[in-house]
C-alpha cells in the first residue's frame, strides 16, 4: 500500500505548468503535496515518514553545528571549529586573502558525506581557497520534519559565524560563496539572509543543488533559498517534484534532462540517485567547465531543437555565470563524465 502511495505521489507532480516564463509547479503551493516521504535506511530498506505530523519547534543551538575548515595547507585534514566562534581562526591555516566557500549538506548526511567530499575536491583541484564545511548532522540524522524545522535557525547560526569572520578580518561579504545540497541549499539561503540582515550586504553567490522539496512552498521564502539571499543565486534541479523543489526560485535555474529524473538512475522510486546527481554535475562542472545549457521553456522544446539559437550559459562552474537569467535546459550522459559539452 505504501509503495502505491509513493507512486501516486510521484505521478501527481509530473505535470507542472509555466508562469511568467519561469518553470512553476502550482502543487508546490501546498506543503503536504507529498504526505508520505520515501527514504532509504542504512541497510537499503525503504521506509516512509508521514509529513502531516506536527512540525516540531526549532531546537538548533551552536552546539548542534560544527564547522570544518580545509585550506591549501590542510587539504584533507580539517581544523574543527565551533560555530559560536569560541575557536579562533588564528589557530588554523585560514588565509583571509583567498576565496571563501561554505558547503552545507542535507538530510541524513554529515561533513564526510559524498556531497562535501566531491564539491570540496573539485574546488581544491581548481583554486586555492578556504573551504568551510558545515556539519549539522546532530539534527539531520533523524526525522525529516525535525531537519526541516531547524533549517532557518541553523542558517542564522552559520550566518552569524560568517559575519564574525567578516568583522574580525575586515572582509566584504562578496568574498563568500555558498554551496548547499537539498536541505543544505535552503540553509545556504538562510545563511545569506542572515548575513544580509547583519551587514546590509550580500554574499557573492549561492549554488543551490537540488534544493529540498517536501514541506517547502513557493509562497514561503522565510526558510528557503530565494534571489534575495545573495548577489546571484543559481539553482540546479535534478529531482524536482519528489526530493527536490521543481519551481524556478533563483536568478537562473538549470534543468538537466528536464530536472526531475536523471539518465542512469533507473526507476529510482526514492529519488536519491537523481537528487544526488546535482552535486556530481556541479563538481564535474567546476573541473571540466562543460555543461553548456540553453535558455528554453521546457525540455521538450530543447530536445526538439527549438532553443538552439537561444542564449547559452554553463551550469555550475567555480564562479557561476552571473549574466544568466531565467531557465536553462541541457542533457547529460548517464554516467561520468556527465557533460556533453
Amino acid at each position: 500500500m505504501k509503495v502505491t502511495i509513493a507512486l501516486i505521489a510521484v505521478l501527481a507532480v509530473a505535470c507542472p505548468v509555466k508562469s511568467s516564463n519561469r518553470y512553476y509547479d502550482p502543487k508546490e503551493e501546498d506543503p503536504l503535496r507529498i504526505r508520505y516521504l520515501p527514504a532509504m535506511d542504512a541497510s537499503g530498506n525503504i521506509y516512509y515518514e508521514d509529513l502531516s505530523q506536527e512540525v516540531p519547534a526549532s531546537r538548533a543551538s551552536t552546539s548542534d553545528v560544527i564547522i570544518y575548515l580545509y585550506t591549501p595547507r590542510n587539504l584533507n585534514t580539517p581544523s574543527q571549529l565551533a560555530s559560536d566562534g569560541s575557536v579562533s581562526l588564528s589557530s588554523t591555516n585560514f588565509d583571509a586573502s583567498l576565496p571563501i566557500f561554505f558547503i552545507t549538506h542535507g538530510w541524513n548526511n554529515n561533513y564526510q558525506s559524498d556531497v562535501n567530499v566531491n564539491v570540496k575536491a573539485a574546488i581544491q583541484a581548481i583554486t586555492n581557497a578556504n573551504i568551510f564545511v558545515v556539519d549539522w548532522s546532530s539534527i539531520t540524522n533523524g526525522l525529516y520534519t525535525i531537519s526541516y524545522a531547524n533549517v532557518e535557525s541553523v542558517g542564522q547560526i552559520v550566518g552569524d559565524y560568517v559575519y564574525s569572520i567578516m568583522t574580525a578580518y575586515g572582509l566584504p561579504s562578496s568574498q563568500f560563496r555558498l554551496v548547499g545540497h537539498s536541505l543544505g541549499a535552503h540553509v545556504s539561503g538562510c545563511i545569506g539572509a542572515q548575513v544580509r540582515a547583519r551587514s546590509q550586504s550580500l554574499v557573492a553567490s549561492i549554488v543551490a543543488l537540488d534544493p529540498a522539496g517536501p514541506l517547502f512552498t513557493t509562497g514561503n521564502t522565510a526558510n528557503r533559498v530565494d534571489p534575495t539571499d545573495a548577489t546571484f543565486v543559481q539553482v540546479i534541479h535534478t529531482n524536482g517534484g519528489l526530493l527536490g523543489f521543481g519551481s524556478a526560485i533563483g536568478h537562473a535555474d538549470y534543468y538537466p534532462n528536464g530536472g526531475s529524473s536523471q539518465p542512469g538512475c533507473g526507476l529510482d522510486l526514492v529519488g536519491t540517485c537523481a537528487h544526488g546527481r546535482s552535486y556530481y554535475y556541479y563538481s564535474e562542472s567546476v573541473i571540466s567547465a562543460g555543461f553548456t545549457s540553453y535558455s528554453c521553456d521546457s525540455i521538450s522544446s530543447y530536445n526538439n531543437g527549438n532553443c538552439n539559437g537561444n542564449v547559452r550559459s554553463p551550469l555550475g562552474q567555480l564562479y557561476v555565470d552571473t549574466s544568466a537569467a531565467g531557465d536553462y535546459y541541457l542533457n547529460t550522459n548517464s554516467a561520468s563524465p556527465y557533460s556533453q559539452g
